[in-house]
């Protein structure tokens, strides 16, 4: 193996991580805190029964597991996550990325033709 090469960053987390990564890091956890917040300020103010309780419910409840996950893995870990996803289903996120870019230029287009 190159001897050069291994110096080098391996991964996107690795890039995240050496170009300040832990300020990344404490602003994620801060959004975190933030999220976690606002799901409380949801189940406190919002209904709780019938059909707007149930959807307050689990709005609040996607707000605290995602605030809780931020706060746990940091812009180093979520890269991490979104690199793994990227290696297990390769042609899905070309796919993807591909139709995004498809809608983003038909959302702008019309311009050019």
């Amino acid at each position: 193996m190159d001897p050069t090469r291994s110096s080098l960053p391996q991964s996107a987390a690795d890039i995240t991580r050496s170009r300040g990564g832990t300020r990344a890091d404490e602003a994620a956890a801060v959004l975190g805190e933030k999220l976690e917040s606002a799901a409380d300020m949801i189940r406190e103010r919002l209904p709780q029964q019938g059909q707007a309780g149930a959807v307050s419910e689990a709005v609040s409840d996607r707000l605290q597991a995602s605030g809780h996950y931020l706060k746990q893995q940091g812009v180093t870990g979520i890269m991490e996550d979104v690199e793994a996803l990227i290696r297990q289903y390769p042609v899905q996120v070309l796919l993807l990325g591909v139709g995004i870019g498809y809608l983003i230029s038909r959302l702008g287009g019309g311009r050019h033709g």
